[in-house]
């Protein structure tokens, strides 16, 4: 979207083969027992994405995936990861507006946040959605009301604890 800085043009993946490599040697060498995996967008490479929630339950292990756009995790993709030992997943949700989405051009809107969030709480995954961004050029008191509404109906709906201390 537009308010992130990339040193690099591209997207690089750890390997299946590679991955599992590692988690094995992490589990033998530290007795590892859980993962959490960072993605600029876990889940847009469905192929990918099934492959590492099979490693993480041949081996195991419970993750969690930080990076995950909205548009890419469906409630089918969600019920696999749950079976594959996922419990939480974080969204990167960034504003509460409409207005601000679409400047940012992120190419979802909030409906489709709060189905994502939604998805998660029917089956069971733990959803992280209070990544919010304010002071994008163009933000208003109303976009920031916006968002801190938006940010209270997704907590209501996954259930969470209104402080966000305890979050």
């Amino acid at each position: 979207c537009t308010f992130c800085q990339r040193a690099r043009k591209g997207y690089s993946a750890y390997l299946p083969n590679d991955l599992e490599n590692h988690a094995i040697e992490l589990k033998e060498k530290y007795n590892v027992g859980a993962f959490a995996l960072v993605d600029e967008n876990f889940g847009s490479n469905k192929k990918q994405s099934y492959e590492v929630a099979r490693i993480m339950k041949k081996h195991d292990f419970i993750w969690v995936s930080y990076g995950a756009r909205p548009t890419s995790i469906a409630y089918e993709d969600l019920k696999f990861y749950k079976e594959h030992n996922m419990f939480s997943i974080s969204f990167g949700t960034e504003s509460g507006s409409q207005k601000i989405l679409d400047i940012m051009e992120k190419k979802y809107t909030k409906e489709i946040i709060y189905n994502a969030v939604s998805n998660c709480k029917k089956v069971g995954i733990h959803a992280s959605h209070d990544a919010f961004l304010l002071g994008m050029p163009g933000e208003t008191e109303k976009t920031v009301k916006e968002t801190a509404e938006f940010r209270a109906l997704l907590a209501y709906v996954s259930e969470k604890n209104w402080n966000f201390n305890t979050l």
